[in-house]
């Protein structure tokens, strides 16, 4: 079921639009470093600096650094995901809502994930 899933995602990667965002692994840990770097910086930030920062944050779980969005008062965290954890997190939200329908696993994955 993940081959067949991987397949049909990688033809959709070769059909999308230019301004559609996909994250592969290497550029979801370039992000990470790009984000760390910035937020380290004495220098002073571009406006690039600032544009990046205000979309992505880093937390770091037991050592492990996850690309997430910036948290304001009262909002959950909501993680970013790369294209190879794609198929996981759909599995396992649709497994866990019950085997329901696309509006319920929709729901569930926007309280964690960001669009």
């Amino acid at each position: 079921m993940e081959k067949k899933f991987n397949e049909k995602f990688n033809n959709l990667l070769l059909n999308k639009n230019a301004n559609a965002i996909f994250l592969n692994k290497v550029k979801y840990d370039e992000l990470i470093l790009k984000v760390n770097n910035v937020k380290t910086k004495t220098t002073k930030k571009t406006a690039d600096d600032y544009k990046l920062i205000k979309k992505y944050d880093v937390v770091n779980i037991s050592g492990i650094g996850k690309l997430v969005v910036p948290v304001s008062k009262g909002n959950l965290i909501k993680n970013y995901v790369y294209n190879e954890q794609l198929f996981q997190v759909l599995n396992e939200t649709h497994t866990s809502v019950g085997h329901g329908g696309r509006n319920r696993m929709e729901y569930e994955l926007n309280l964690k994930y960001k669009k």
